[in-house]
């Protein structure tokens, strides 16, 4: 979810002020590769 409403929030924000869209872009790139090793740590942590 959080993903989804990133790229909403950049959308918005691109339209707006294509600067303020460009200074999310490091945010968008962190919070996606978060949920990549995020789901790689609980791929490889079968538990619960």
């Amino acid at each position: 979810m959080l993903n989804a409403a990133n790229v909403l929030l950049l959308r918005r924000a691109w339209r707006a002020d294509r600067m303020a869209g460009v200074a999310l872009l490091p945010y968008l790139g962190w919070t996606g590769f978060a949920t990549g090793l995020n789901a790689a740590i609980a791929a490889r942590n079968p538990g619960r």
